[in-house]
């Protein structure tokens, strides 16, 4: 996943479950990287117009981020992969190698697939075509997928559930960021204490712009400042891109921060946010209840939600 992890869990057998979610992550890394040729979803992207067997929890994912594209009106989309290996992204940040842009890309934009440009396996809106009962993926000629953030949410999501459900009193699991965390009640246990959750300073890692305190739930943040590089004619790229265009997006919103009921669904909001800007996006998640902090390029801090109310 090209990031750094955390695992932290009490209860019997703790250090035990903590063997088990490290044991799942990558489990979960094979599945999904698009960087490793054996993961479902390079067979995926390798042979579109063909089915292609995955793991249950691959359709799974694939489900819930069509869910997402269908709900984010497309601003959060899980076909980027072509788009990701015009701008250089084509191996993982921790490979060591320059990213180096493509002069002419071939990603035609997410626009082109509300055109009927998808081949003979799918309807324009449905790019992927998924069979559960075969546990089976085919996508259409064009098509590339790239889980990217909503990935390594869902990552968190799920070893949260495993080690919950093998015991554990309490847990965070934190995938560069992402995270999913809460407690449970269980008889001697005593009652759970809530989580207090640091928010990281944009333009000063390691330093807290803010925290809050909840119960449980997923936290993401989304930042245009990290896995930045440029291009031979030092054009600047960051790994955060828009479906429209292919290209990075361009944003008044250095970063954001999304509480939310899962880290999945946490993580598809910063996206939609990111992309909207910061007057839309602070609407938008008014609107819609959703807990946000966001920090400009001005450094100014905007909020919703939980972190309005507390400053209020």
């Amino acid at each position: 996943m090209g990031t750094t992890g955390h695992l932290q869990i009490a209860g019997p057998g703790a250090k035990n479950l903590a063997k088990v979610g490290v044991s799942l992550v990558t489990a979960l890394e094979r599945r999904w990287s698009r960087f490793l040729p054996g993961s479902d979803v390079s067979r995926v992207n390798r042979t579109p117009g063909h089915s292609v067997e995955v793991d249950p929890s691959t359709i799974e994912l694939l489900e819930l981020a069509l869910a997402a594209w269908v709900g984010t009106d497309r601003r959060f989309s899980p076909f980027l992969g072509r788009a990701m290996h015009d701008i250089g992204y084509s191996r993982s940040w921790t490979a060591g190698n320059v990213l180096t842009p493509k002069n002419n890309p071939l990603y035609l934009g997410d626009g082109y697939l509300a055109d009927g440009y998808l081949g003979t396996n799918a309807g324009p809106d449905h790019p992927v075509s998924i069979d559960r009962d075969a546990s089976a993926v085919t996508i259409s000629q064009g098509v590339q997928l790239d889980f990217g953030g909503i990935a390594k949410g869902f990552a968190a999501d799920l070893v949260f559930r495993e080690v919950v459900r093998l015991g554990a009193v309490s847990a965070l699991v934190d995938l560069g960021g992402d995270m999913a965390f809460g407690s449970v009640l269980r008889p001697g246990a005593g009652n759970p204490r809530p989580w207090t959750i640091a928010v990281d300073d944009p333009f000063n890692p390691g330093r807290s712009i803010d925290s809050l305190v909840a119960d449980g739930g997923g936290v993401a943040t989304s930042s245009t400042l990290r896995r930045r590089w440029r291009s031979e004619t030092a054009e600047s790229f960051h790994h955060l891109v828009d479906p429209a265009t292919g290209r990075p997006v361009a944003s008044d919103i250095a970063a954001v921060t999304v509480v939310a009921d899962s880290c999945a669904n946490a993580e598809v909001l910063t996206k939609q946010f990111l992309l909207m800007g910061r007057e839309t996006a602070v609407c938008e998640a008014t609107r819609l209840g959703v807990d946000a902090l966001m920090v400009g390029h001005d450094h100014a801090v905007s909020r919703t939600g939980i972190w309005e109310q507390a400053v209020a």
